[in-house]
């Protein structure tokens, strides 16, 4: 990067850009030859605009209102030619500049300008677009964290995002993937974040079979080694918690096997950081469905499950919380 010339204006780096992006709109229109190289040199005043973050910090406000930041998104519409390279630089450089902490910490009403500019120009579906547009880790890792991050600045484009039918099919999609790789894992912070930000969601996901899908990750680890299990398992209760303050998600967990997949997560011993959540999951469970008290008092491992020797002495209370609960339902279902 200290190397690298970057423009040191906001006025100089959108010349340089107009200069490359109307000699390539032109050739577009002419269908003149191959637009490689052309590509190359917007792959190169791309990086301009994302490293003039680090190296011109006090240009930033400037940069994020030129005009090239609507033709990049124009560039990902499709309203120009754009092939998967240049997409992902493209995305990577939105990632950046809404990210107000990389480079340069302190730039967060900057970047929320910025955000709120972005919607305006419809961006949140241009990135939505991209997802299928597109393929690679190059291209959805930047589409996904660009929109996490204008989230973290304007939460309230949780509930949009949330009702985007081809963002939220695509995400179950990737969730429901057999296969844990970092795209899933990626994926599956970014629901996390959708539910974090908005009650709402909390309840529409559940219809959605949110629940089914959490649940099903959950138990697909107590199967198999995963790489970094103890993210994933923290992320999933996490997403399962805030899923289940509305009772009919409580339902939907335990006919999705939620009851038996908690006592499964319970028994494993590596899973001993996860012992408190799974034991809520369950409280909550219990209380409000009575189908979830049935379940866990027919199980003969669950008492033992639930009060292991080497319980942490802390989560005591909340595993005393099932007993009071199923207390309550004694008569009719003691054995």
């Amino acid at each position: 990067m200290r190397e690298r010339h970057v423009p040191k204006t906001s006025e100089e780096l959108q010349a340089s850009f107009d200069k490359i992006f109307g000699a390539y709109t032109k050739a577009c229109k002419k269908r003149a030859g191959s637009l490689h190289d052309f590509q190359l040199k917007l792959v190169n005043i791309d990086l301009d605009f994302r490293f003039s973050k680090a190296a011109n910090p006090d240009i930033y406000p400037d940069v994020v209102k030129l005009p090239a930041i609507k033709s990049m998104l124009d560039l990902l519409n499709g309203r120009y030619y754009c092939r998967n390279v240049l997409a992902g630089f493209i995305l990577c450089t939105f990632e950046t500049l809404t990210d107000p902490d990389i480079f340069v910490p302190g730039q967060e009403e900057e970047a929320t300008l910025f955000v709120e500019s972005l919607v305006k120009l419809g961006a949140l579906d241009v990135f939505v677009s991209t997802l299928a547009k597109f393929r690679g880790d190059d291209v959805l890792f930047p589409a996904v964290q660009t929109i996490a991050q204008m989230i973290f600045l304007k939460p309230e484009l949780a509930e949009p995002a949330g009702k985007n039918p081809q963002l939220m099919d695509w995400v179950f999609k990737s969730l429901r993937s057999p296969i844990w790789n970092d795209l899933k894992m990626h994926v599956l912070g970014f629901l996390n974040t959708l539910l974090m930000s908005s009650f709402k969601n909390r309840l529409e996901f559940g219809e959605m079979d949110a629940v089914a899908v959490v649940v099903n990750a959950l138990s697909s680890l107590e199967e198999d080694f995963i790489p970094d299990e103890e993210y994933l398992l923290q992320t999933l209760f996490s997403c399962l918690l805030f899923l289940l303050e509305f009772h009919d998600n409580i339902v939907k967990f335990v006919k999705a096997g939620g009851v038996q997949s908690m006592i499964g997560i319970i028994q494993q011993e590596d899973f001993g950081y996860c012992y408190g959540s799974a034991i809520t999951a369950l409280d909550i469970a219990v209380k409000a469905c009575k189908s979830a008290s049935k379940e866990f008092v027919n199980d003969k491992l669950a008492f033992d499950t639930a009060f292991p020797p080497s319980m942490d002495m802390t989560d005591l209370p909340r595993a005393s919380k099932i007993v009071i609960a199923l207390k309550l339902d004694q008569p009719k279902y003691s054995k």
